[in-house]
């Protein structure tokens, strides 16, 4: 019953916003301002009487209606929120689609932060389901930040998109991601967050198979001011050198320690994966893993003469 009269409400305010539309021989111009209001009216009513479609397009019609009137904010709102309603109904798409149109509406108004949080509420609303919208509504709300000299903010922001790229087996975009991350924050001189977000990529290079670009990421750290003499550093030093010389057992002792145990949990399954399969060819020295020696003895069986 309760929902019958919210949706009897919710007619009358769409007749109304028609009305305000409608022109005649009295009244020769629309009134789109009115109408806005009629459909808001409209779109809530239809929300609480659980009719998500009309509500969407009511609130889609009003932000038609501000936009006529030049009332930029008021539109990107009212977009923003039919996207919410595009989520109730399970259309991440839609939901993904109808905010950045909102973003770009903020933006256009001068309102970037209201833009930026608009994308991060949309990515955290749709990242289970469309990890890679919400990774690109993540790095885009970062740009945002960074172009307002706010880093911190900007590395906040971009925090979700490599872990979501590992989830979703993306590493190679997961490296340029949160190479993104460290230096926003050591713009922003966090440098303890710096120190730990080190030894995430090292353990992502490590895991794509990539020792070069481990050693690189290790070595270049040390231009940020706390990182050398710190845990991490001894740590990943340890690591890497366990690695070149191919003692897998020192090497899965150093990534069972506290340090990589109980870092964020996409990295700490990194961790784990790389102590209990490392990826083949990772222990590159002459004293090699059981892995490569076997590869070896293998080469030389086949070719007994060699190549030449």
């Amino acid at each position: 019953m309760a929902n019958k009269l919210k949706l009897d409400e919710a007619k009358k305010h769409i007749q109304a916003a028609e009305k305000c539309m409608k022109t005649s021989f009295t009244k020769w111009n629309p009134d789109p301002d009115g109408a806005a209001s009629e459909y808001i009216k409209a779109a809530v009513a239809f929300k609480n009487g659980q009719a998500f479609p009309e509500a969407k397009s009511a609130y889609e019609k009003a932000g038609e209606c501000q936009l006529q009137c030049k009332q930029l904010f008021h539109s990107a709102k009212s977009f923003e929120q039919a996207g919410f309603i595009a989520k109730e109904m399970k259309n991440f798409d839609e939901t993904a689609k109808l905010i950045e149109r909102a973003t770009n509406m903020y933006l256009e108004n001068g309102t970037p932060d209201t833009a930026a949080l608009a994308l991060l509420r949309a990515a955290k609303m749709i990242e289970s389901e469309r990890a890679d919208r919400a990774v690109k509504m993540y790095m885009k709300a970062a740009g945002i930040y960074e172009r307002e000299g706010n880093s911190r903010q900007a590395a906040d922001a971009i925090r979700s998109a490599p872990r979501l790229l590992i989830r979703t087996d993306k590493h190679d975009e997961a490296v340029t991601a949160l190479q993104r991350e460290i230096n926003y924050n050591a713009e922003g001189e966090c440098y303890e967050i710096v120190n730990r977000l080190v030894v995430c990529m090292v353990l992502l290079h490590l895991y794509r198979g990539d020792c070069v670009a481990a050693d690189k990421a290790f070595k270049h750290a040390y231009v940020y001011p706390a990182f050398s003499g710190c845990e991490e550093a001894d740590a990943v030093e340890q690591l890497l050198e366990a690695m070149n010389q191919g003692d897998e057992t020192q090497a899965a002792t150093i990534l069972n320690s506290p340090l990589f145990k109980y870092l964020d949990n996409d990295f700490a399954k990194l961790a784990r994966d790389l102590r209990e399969n490392p990826p083949d060819g990772l222990f590159f020295s002459g004293g090699s893993s059981a892995k490569n020696s076997a590869a070896a003895n293998e080469s030389e069986e086949e070719y007994p003469e060699g190549l030449l």
